[in-house]
């Protein structure tokens, strides 16, 4: 069950069955489990080699095809790098403008796979692990089946064209998420409907699970012609499907925060995921297709400077702009706007797959702030990140007011017992009592040797001896050879192993933080380790060329690696030197 995901049962598994599996090795005697799901069907046969556990083979036995269909990916705007588009059937007496001739706007459709689409009886559906399309109300226009998986070929002035669009935008966007290793995410199949006119525009039902998408009518393309709008709606689903009742009204504002954090995701999850689209034109844009002709050339953007709580109007897809600009800020800062596209793609994951799990801690009545946290706590979390984003989170948050401290805020890691903070030279410095090494996430606050060949955890605690409540904080760790010269800020620090997050430390109070340390990046037992901390927030920055001793958020804990086992004797080497530099 662990292999399949997220899944639930059609019907009971049945006993195993041993079998030979052949492998690149010869032949393992295995076990043969065949486990029928639901939501979305699938028929798994999951091989287990019988001696380890691992997982040899995993196949879907269902009869599903790939099929091949036009789509635009994600707009004509953005792939003809060209905002003059406009859909073909305006005119300039009803619309203030005429429409761009049908061939033109053909002309950026696309080949693309439409993955697992159903054969049944000789005709090909559009309905997948992940998509259905269906009927939901009027316009009456049936979703296209084909007898030839390759022939969903329309064009984009066919009804059925959108069907297509429909179909391929939400599959792959569930599948990238998937890539991500999210399996938490609406993993089941959703309904859609490319022309439903119950609004005019697109929306997500709560009720039926659905995804409906309006006829815009004259002047404007239809809903479903754009990705844009497939991948925002697509987002409530996600949200509603990991925290059911997304949306409801915070007790302490009494705002509709959560279902403004729900229309910012919408808009980040296509602005991001589609970013690479066209060159990157026009990525901040969203929805650049169906509102081209408006003046802002889009419906909304996701790069503005709206602040929290002072810009709040009440508006939900208004006031999700704040919340969208600083996922944004995050995205382009770690890497968004690196002139490397696989950069800028890793950007793009890391944001995603953090924003993504965060959800499962946000109630469904959060405040916008709590989802801040939420998300900074999440990458803090994730074994392959451990933090490695949190700086230019806190920046971000801080800046459109989310997680805001205000100047006065004073960090302070004591160098040795008898700091005082004077940041003068001298003393032990580089053995801080505040940093303590613990074998286990144990919460001890006493120091052990960092133990070779196993997970240890970086204990460190953090003052704070200034007049402001420092609202969020992060906490870095490093651990590098002395090389003989003193170690100066930030070179030294980074990239650092691990990160942690904290929150509302009040002047004069201390609070501890932890971040693992893992085995694999523990050095060989000998080492003379030194282990270098910082502690930061927007309104204390730490100057670039500082020493431990010369500022109150670095701190130093010279280390001794060992590989101890109950009941040995060991023996390891130290160095001994002045505390003074020489001249």
């Amino acid at each position: 069950m662990a292999a399949v995901g997220e899944a639930t049962l059609r019907q009971p598994v049945k006993d195993p069955t041993e079998v030979y599996f052949p492998t690149s090795a010869g032949l393992k005697l295995a076990y043969e489990v065949l486990i029928p799901t639901k939501n979305p069907a699938h028929d798994w046969r999951v091989i287990v080699d019988a001696y380890s556990a691992q997982i040899l083979e995993k196949k879907d036995l269902l009869f599903q095809v790939d099929g091949q269909g036009f789509v635009f990916d994600p707009n004509p705007v953005v792939t003809a790098n060209n905002n003059t588009l406009r859909d073909p059937t305006a005119t300039a007496a009803g619309c203030g403008f005429a429409g761009t001739p049908i061939a033109t706007i053909d002309a950026q459709r696309v080949t693309r796979t439409l993955k697992g689409i159903t054969l049944d009886g000789g005709v090909h559906k559009l309905e997948g692990p992940f998509v259905k399309m269906r009927n939901f109300a009027a316009p009456n226009v049936a979703p296209p089946t084909e007898a030839s998986a390759n022939n969903f070929k329309y064009s984009s002035g066919d009804n059925r064209f959108e069907a297509v669009n429909v179909y391929y935008h939400v599959d792959t966007t569930q599948r990238y998420i998937q890539s991500l290793g999210i399996t938490t995410a609406h993993n089941k199949v959703i309904e859609c409907d490319a022309h439903d006119n119950s609004t005019g525009g697109a929306f997500f039902s709560s009720l039926d699970g659905g995804l409906h998408f309006g006829d815009s009518g004259a002047c404007l393309p239809n809903r479903a012609s754009d990705g844009d709008v497939m991948l925002h709606e697509y987002g409530h689903a996600i949200q509603n499907n990991q925290v059911p009742g997304w949306g409801g009204a915070n007790p302490v504002t009494g705002r509709e925060e959560t279902r403004a954090m729900g229309e910012g995701f919408g808009d980040i999850l296509a602005c991001v995921a589609l970013a690479e689209r066209g060159g990157g034109f026009q990525r901040e844009f969203f929805e650049d297709w169906i509102f081209g002709s408006t003046p802002l050339k889009a419906l909304r953007r996701v790069d503005g400077t709206k602040i929290y709580p002072t810009d709040w109007v009440n508006q939900v897809h208004s006031d999700g702009e704040i919340w969208s600009a600083a996922l944004w800020n995050i995205y382009r800062t770690i890497g968004g706007d690196s002139m490397s596209a696989a950069t800028r793609q890793a950007a793009a994951d890391a944001l995603l797959k953090t924003l993504i799990l965060s959800h499962h801690s946000v109630a469904a009545n959060a405040s916008m702030p709590d989802g801040a946290e939420a998300v900074m706590n999440t990458n803090a979390s994730l074994p392959e990140f451990r933090g490695k984003h949190l700086i230019q989170m806190l920046n971000s948050f801080h800046d459109r007011g989310l997680l805001r401290s205000s100047a006065g805020v004073d960090l302070w890691i004591k160098d040795d017992p008898a700091d005082t903070g004077a940041n003068v030279f001298g003393g032990t410095f580089w053995n801080s009592p505040d940093l303590w090494i613990r074998n286990a996430n144990d919460n001890g606050t006493t120091h052990q040797n960092a133990e070779f060949g196993q997970d240890n955890w970086f204990y460190a605690r953090v003052r704070n001896r200034g007049t402001q409540t420092a609202r969020a904080f992060v906490v870095t760790f490093n651990v590098k050879p002395f090389a003989g010269t003193q170690f100066v800020y930030p070179g030294d620090w980074v990239p650092f192993i691990s990160a942690a997050v904290g929150y509302n430390l009040a002047p004069g109070a201390s609070t501890i933080v932890k971040a693992k340390w893992p085995k694999a990046l523990v050095p060989p037992v000998g080492t003379h380790a030194c282990w270098l901390a910082s502690a930061y927030t927007p309104v204390d920055p730490i100057p670039s060329g500082k020493h431990v001793w010369e500022y109150n958020n670095l701190a130093q804990k010279n280390l001794a690696i060992v590989d101890a086992v109950v009941g040995d004797t060991l023996t390891f080497a130290f160095q001994v030197g002045s505390q003074f530099l020489q001249k």
